[in-house]
């Protein structure tokens, strides 16, 4: 029985994993207990819900499943474990509920913690195919008026795919984008970046994450209402733009789910942009980049959530 759980655990514990929720139980089934009541269901849920990705069905007709995910995922829920498991039944043994405790902690103690885990962030970046800009290739953005490229517009040699040389630095950007399609239009964030990284005393062989220029995008630029002539012009590219593809779809997917390890891994400098330039500073016309993102960085989702992980594994190096 406990090799039996154990090998349950590292299965669903794992990153390759993806796992299925199905709450719905048919009216005709001997056992209508809720799926948020059963032992095992919950076993199964808590680890997904910190180690994996979930995949459940959503929209309209499935209100109920949203629910329960949510209710599954709650960290108030999560954070109690004896609490959250003594609330459960399993069937056929009244100390199942204890060794299952046991064994969580077991497996969780023996997994190091993001910031430690050099493992896991090398695997990431692999996986999440993330390109790391070379300092010198920001640098050199830098000296450019207007609006610098999609990773999919960047040139060969301009970054390092997937894991960087631990030889390196690593500089992770948090910023606020300005525009509906591009984050800094009239190209004053990458200034900003370059002075971060100088006062940082970055080389040119450092590496930077900077989102848009580090994960691929899709074709917003240049789409309907959103022309962004400038764009083509200064980065020599060709409308309409390329998306995504399906394995670079999949790759994004994977980078969005566990972003975290950026702001949070030992060898990473978190670099924190806050300020944007305006729409006073976009080439063109008014509605060539779409609408503008006037919201300040501290009432941003993304950033608050990016700023705090950094700062509470003290990876921020420009906090004045």
């Amino acid at each position: 029985f406990k090799h039996a759980v154990s090998g349950m655990t590292r299965i669903i514990t794992s990153s390759f994993i993806r796992v299925i929720v199905l709450p719905r139980i048919s009216a005709s089934a001997e056992n209508q207990t809720p799926l948020l009541e059963r032992g095992w269901c919950v076993f199964e849920l808590f680890l997904a819900s910190y180690c994996t990705r979930l995949l459940y069905q959503r929209g309209p007709g499935n209100e109920v499943i949203e629910q329960t995910v949510s209710q599954a995922m709650d960290p108030a829920r999560l954070y109690d474990v004896a609490k959250l498991f003594n609330s459960v039944r399993f069937t056929g043994n009244a100390d199942v509920s204890r060794d299952v405790i046991r064994m969580i902690r077991e497996h969780f103690d023996a997994m190091p913690a993001a910031p430690e885990d050099a493992v896991g962030f090398a695997r990431y970046c692999e996986e999440a195919g993330l390109a790391w800009i070379l300092v010198a290739t920001i640098r050199d953005l830098a000296t450019r008026p207007g609006p610098f490229p999609r990773r999919q517009e960047l040139p060969h040699g301009a970054y390092i795919l997937g894991s960087p040389p631990a030889s390196c630095r690593k500089f992770v950007v948090s910023h606020g984008l300005e525009s509906e399609v591009h984050p800094s239009p009239g190209g004053g964030k990458m200034r900003q970046l370059a002075h971060a990284l100088y006062a940082a005393g970055a080389l040119d062989t450092d590496v930077v994450f900077f989102d848009f220029m580090s994960n691929t995008q899709e074709a917003k630029i240049g789409a309907a209402g959103k022309a962004a002539p400038e764009y083509f012009r200064s980065n020599g590219a060709q409308a309409p733009l390329a998306g995504r593809t399906v394995a670079e779809r999949r790759a994004f997917d994977y980078a969005m789910w566990d972003m975290g390890r950026l702001y949070s891994f030992r060898e990473c400098c978190v670099l924190v942009l806050p300020t944007l330039d305006g729409g006073s500073t976009f080439p063109g016309d008014a509605g060539d980049w779409g609408f503008e993102n006037t919201r300040p960085y501290e009432k941003r989702g993304w950033c608050c959530s990016e700023f705090a992980i950094a700062l509470a594994n003290k990876r921020i190096v420009n906090l004045g």
